[in-house]
């Protein structure tokens, strides 16, 4: 085994040459110090017979050294390593091994920012053989911008007739033409770290990131950039003739498009352990763009872990599309399930993709499962109001029904009407999301008053909020069947565990 693979091998001669070989070979590691911890390396180098205590000292200095130093700086290294380290043999690392950074911008888990004006003057080595100048243009383009423009206002006056109702429109430029529908954005506001905002990008347009990378490499993980580069393309051409070339990309998150392309060049200490959401989602559109998704699903299952609980704490429309997104291009069955029913609860209107490609058909799903969840409620909202009136709601023990009847009847409708919930909404509830109508009919109050028992006037125990929980009027929408990705997938995909909390359900 040649390069640095086989320097490698050769420092730790005594371990298991036949393991640490097949991993080099699986994986194509240049930079095999990723793999194994200092620990287990200084530990390992203790035990060579000879070694004195000096000696581990050097040897363990020499060892952080390669760990953090830049793996393409470590392959630059002499070649050529004794099987077992003595005192006498053992040299310092000079010129060939650099002093390690004091921070490293990628293997920093905290990092998830764009890359600033400053850093973006370097040259980027992701191959210091490498053929390929890959030039970003235009870096930190706006990405994924909620249109708030497209946001439906919640009605500010009940629905004046079911005809008038009827009529409204899924275009939102339509229903600005009537004074009842929504003419302003009043959905849940994008938190401050998932909006992008005019602050977010560079102030120089023409500003450009170029990152040196190798052919092989590009050609091997994408099919994008092998029918660039290997087929009739004019950057193929002039790869062949001039052994190198410059490949023109434009509005990609810098860092982003930096951890893609470390875990094409295998630098994989360098791919961060954790990432915010929509960097994720960044990365996502990437690699579905050069048709690569695959080389991102070792690091998927961990970033997805670490974001576990982040979409029920923060329920907002952005965040939730971006999840549909991510659950949809990593075939995530359980949690798309979970995305989308989040995505159908608190949404106004039919879903904005945020310019994602995410699939039409999705999208009408989730619109026509908010419909219906809204409709379950008003129904059974309705329906309790006629069982009241007519006398044949008979959950509740009363022996004065005319009284209590009257009583509770004339609170519910007085209830609805001030929380717009009569006259009837009628779909498509432009304006309405089911989360919010469901907590207006739990607020529903109910009036309180005595009856005459004998010599004591007691509370009457009937009451609004125990009739509307003991008829599930709020949880009517588990009725509703769910979103499954196999309804939108081909026969012979396969399955996917769930990598979302449980608590994201219950949201």
């Amino acid at each position: 085994m040649e390069g640095s693979g086989g320097l490698h091998v050769q420092l730790c001669g005594y371990a298991r040459k036949q393991e640490m070989a097949s991993y080099l070979l699986n994986y194509q590691l240049n930079d095999f110090w990723s793999w194994i911890s200092k620990s287990w390396v200084s530990s390992q180098i203790g035990r060579l017979q000879g070694l004195g205590s000096r000696a581990r000292a050097q040897a363990s200095t020499y060892i952080n050294h390669c760990i953090l130093a830049d793996a393409t700086s470590f392959a630059r290294a002499p070649r050529s390593c004794p099987g077992s380290l003595t005192a006498s043999s053992y040299k310092l690392p000079e010129a060939d091994i650099p002093v390690p950074r004091t921070k490293d911008l990628y293997a920093d888990p905290s990092v998830n920012r764009s890359i600033t004006m400053a850093e973006a003057d370097a040259l980027r080595e992701f191959d210091p053989d490498g053929d390929v100048i890959l030039v970003l243009k235009n870096p930190n383009t706006a990405f994924a911008v909620w249109d708030k423009s497209k946001d439906y206002k919640q009605p500010s006056q009940p629905f004046s007739t079911l005809a008038n109702s009827s009529t409204q429109s899924a275009n939102p430029s339509s229903t600005q033409k009537t004074p009842s529908q929504p003419t302003q954005p009043a959905a849940p506001a994008p938190s401050k770290n998932d909006t992008q905002t005019a602050s977010d990008e560079p102030s120089n347009k023409k500003e450009e990131i170029q990152m040196k990378v190798s052919s092989h490499h590009l050609t091997l993980a994408s099919p994008y950039f092998k029918a660039m580069l290997k087929g009739a393309w004019k950057e193929g051409e002039d790869l062949r003739r001039d052994g190198s070339v410059q490949i023109y990309e434009e509005g990609w998150d810098p860092e982003a498009l930096t951890i893609v392309m470390n875990i094409i060049h295998c630098h994989f200490r360098k791919v961060p352990r954790q990432v915010s959401h929509d960097m994720l989602a960044k990365i996502i559109a990437i690699v579905d763009y050069y048709k690569c998704i695959e080389v991102i699903e070792p690091f998927s299952e961990r970033w997805i872990d670490q974001l576990k609980g982040r979409l029920a704490s923060t329920p907002e429309l952005r965040s939730i599309v971006l999840w549909v997104w991510i659950s949809w291009m990593l075939r995530l069955k359980e949690d798309f399930k979970i995305a989308t029913l989040l995505a159908s609860k608190h949404n106004r209107g039919p879903l904005q993709t945020l310019g994602l490609p995410i699939p039409e058909a999705v999208i009408d799903e989730i619109e026509e499962q908010r419909q219906q969840f809204i409709e379950r409620l008003l129904d059974s909202l309705h329906d309790l109001v006629d069982k009241i009136r007519t006398g044949k709601h008979k959950t509740y023990a009363c022996s004065k029904n005319i009284e209590c009847d009257s009583i509770l009847l004339g609170a519910l409708i007085k209830e609805m009407d001030a929380r717009h919930l009569s006259p009837r909404p009628c779909a498509p509830f432009l304006g309405l999301s089911y989360a919010e109508t469901a907590k207006k009919v739990s607020k529903i109050r109910s009036p309180e008053w005595c009856t005459n028992n004998g010599h004591r006037c007691q509370t009457h125990s009937c009451s609004l909020q125990s009739i509307i929980l003991s008829n599930n009027i709020i949880e009517s929408y588990n009725s509703v069947k769910r979103l499954e990705l196999d309804d939108f997938l081909p026969e012979d995909e396969e399955d996917d565990v769930s990598l979302f909390s449980e608590e994201c359900q219950e949201t």
